[in-house]
């Protein structure tokens, strides 16, 4: 007797089409941490900025997905970076913004208030002098770490939104208390910041089904690395933004 396969296939289909119903139209938010990029930038080495293998890769991507990306960066990393760089970030700002991240892969293990302020302060004035167009207004920053003073100080100069740890642990100088409604609640408004829950990674996490269990959620928030972005983690980021673009998501920077 012949056995219909139809209506496996018509559950297949229904399955892998079930998140476009929860996906359609929604923010989502994609960024890159420990991004040391303008180092290579300030040699001057490349006719374009897009020639530099990293940023290359991200244009691909965004022509493929349309899809936005904001680079949290190392302070001490943005040398010399030439204008004619400069010049091609400001006209693709509308899908390629930066922020600060930290002074420097080690920090801030022992920095304090004041040399926090002053490393920030330098990175914002180069990009308010440079590419005012791409500076995000939403933060990520190392280890998640930040004192009261510090996220004041963020707040004082336009900073509007800090993302969390994606693990357990506690963001930046939140209570104990706030952390447990923003873990639950995915977002937290206080002293005149919000704070948004991140998703996850996508170097150590089965993105699908990330996607799948953040589908819900008002926004999907995740990350990967710069230097996590070699062969299989890229090729996993390739696809999945793909599948965020044929979902019909809304990418937000």
């Amino acid at each position: 007797m012949r056995k219909n396969y139809g209506w496996i296939l018509a559950l297949l289909f229904a399955i892998a089409l079930s998140p476009n119903a929860f996906l359609r139209g929604k923010p989502v938010h994609v960024s890159v941490d420990d991004v040391s990029v303008f180092e290579r930038l300030s040699k001057g080495s490349y006719e374009s900025v897009f020639d530099e293998p990293f940023l290359n890769r991200l244009q691909t991507w965004h022509r493929r997905s349309r899809a936005k990306f904001t680079l949290y960066v190392y302070e001490t990393t943005v040398g010399d970076v030439p204008d004619y760089y400069w010049a091609q970030f400001r006209i693709n700002s509308d899908w390629l913004k930066i922020g600060f991240h930290a002074t420097s892969a080690e920090e801030p293990i022992t920095q304090n208030d004041d040399e926090f302020i002053a490393s920030y302060n330098r990175l914002d004035s180069i990009l308010m002098d440079k590419a005012p167009q791409n500076k995000t207004n939403t933060l990520r920053l190392h280890y998640w770490k930040a004192s009261p003073a510090e996220t004041a100080h963020l707040r004082d100069n336009g900073i509007q939104c800090l993302l969390s740890t994606d693990q357990d642990d506690n963001s930046y100088s939140l209570s104990s208390e706030d952390d447990s409604q923003l873990q639950t609640a995915e977002l937290l408004q206080k002293d005149g910041l919000v704070y948004k829950k991140t998703d996850f990674r996508i170097e150590n996490s089965n993105v699908f089904a990330e996607l799948f269990n953040n589908s819900r959620d008002k926004e999907i928030i995740f990350f990967t690395h710069e230097w996590a972005l070699q062969r299989g983690n890229c090729t996993k980021t390739s696809i999945l933004l793909t599948i965020l673009r044929l979902y019909g998501v809304k990418f937000v920077a």
